[in-house]
C-alpha cells in the first residue's frame, strides 16, 4: 500500500471502530492512551520507517496539502461534546432528565460553564455525568478555556447562592 492507501485504511477501518466506542461509552480516556494509539497508527502509516512528514501535516485537509489523517482525540472530544450540547440546549429527553436529576446543588448547565478545576463527583452521583464533565475539562484545558463562562445560568448554579433560594 502507498502512504495515501495506508491513511485511507486508517480512516475506513480504525476510525469507525473507535468512533463507535466514543459515541456509546462516555468514559474518560487519558491523553497517554491517544499518544500510544497515535504511535501505533503512525508506525502503520509509515510502514515501520521513520516519518518524513509531521503528523499535524498529515492531519490537514487535502485542500491544505494534507492527507486528512483522522485525529482520534478530536473525534473523542467531538463525540462527547455532542452530549454537552444537548445538556445546554435542553432536548427534554429521558436520559437528559435522569442525568439532570443526578446533580446535587447545581444544574448540568452550571457545571458545564463552571471554571476549572471542577470536581464533578462533588455535584453528581452519575458516573456518566462525571466522565462527560472530565472529558469536557480535558478539552477546555487543551484549548485554554479554563475560566467561568458568560453563559452560566443564574438559577441552580453552585457558584451563585441567590439562584438556589428560589
Amino acid at each position: 500500500l502507498s502512504l495515501a492507501g495506508r491513511v485511507q485504511t486508517v480512516k475506513m477501518t480504525i476510525l469507525p471502530r473507535f468512533l463507535f466506542i466514543f459515541q456509546c461509552l462516555p468514559i474518560f480516556i487519558p491523553q497517554s492512551f491517544f499518544k500510544r494509539v497515535n504511535g501505533l497508527i503512525m508506525s502503520f502509516v509509515w510502514a515501520g520507517k521513520s516519518p518524513r512528514v509531521k503528523k499535524a501535516m498529515l492531519e490537514r485537509n487535502r485542500s491544505e496539502g494534507g492527507l486528512a489523517l483522522p485525529s482520534l482525540v478530536n473525534y473523542y472530544w467531538a463525540a462527547n461534546i455532542a452530549m454537552i450540547r444537548k445538556w445546554m440546549v435542553g432536548t427534554g429527553s429521558i436520559w437528559e432528565r435522569v442525568e439532570a436529576a443526578s446533580c446535587r446543588g447545581s444544574s448540568l448547565a452550571a457545571l458545564v460553564t463552571a471554571p476549572l478545576p471542577l470536581p464533578p463527583a462533588k455535584y453528581t452521583t452519575s458516573p456518566v455525568v462525571v466522565a462527560t464533565l472530565r472529558i469536557w475539562g480535558q478539552w477546555r484545558r487543551h484549548v485554554g478555556e479554563t475560566g467561568a463562562s458568560d453563559w452560566a445560568p443564574i438559577g441552580d448554579n453552585h457558584r451563585f447562592a441567590p439562584g438556589s433560594m428560589d
